[in-house]
């Protein structure tokens, strides 16, 4: 299998750590983004990735949904997994594609890595 690359955009750090270590053990190469901006910038840079997951609340001029939306006008098929610890921002999201999940937080590493496996298929 060739290793996917992962973008993590997580602006709390404990969370964003353990979630990237947990795909690096799977074989992920993760790159990581500590808000909306950082995210930003790597899509639009040089490498590209195979999956985002992103949390919907953060700081930036652009919430997870936005940095999503950027990341899918760049890649239209790119798999992305939202994430959210506030049910409100779940309605925001309205119907998602078939390459997309949302996931409430908290969530384990292992139910996270299941729902990779069926978004990358």
């Amino acid at each position: 299998m060739t290793v996917k690359r992962v973008l993590v955009v997580e602006d709390e750090a404990v969370i964003r750590f353990i979630l990237a270590e947990s795909l690096k053990d799977e074989g992920f190469d993760v790159v990581e983004a500590g808000d909306a901006d950082e995210a930003v910038r790597l899509i639009d840079g040089p490498d590209g990735f195979d999956l985002v997951i992103s949390d919907i609340q953060m700081p930036g001029k652009l919430d997870g949904i936005g940095v999503c939306a950027h990341a899918r006008r760049r890649h239209a098929t790119i798999p992305i997994i939202y994430v959210t610890g506030r049910p409100e921002s779940m309605n925001r999201l309205g119907s998602l594609g078939p390459r997309e999940a949302l996931v409430p937080k908290p969530y384990g590493p292992m139910d996270l890595l299941k729902l990779i496996g069926q978004l990358m298929r």
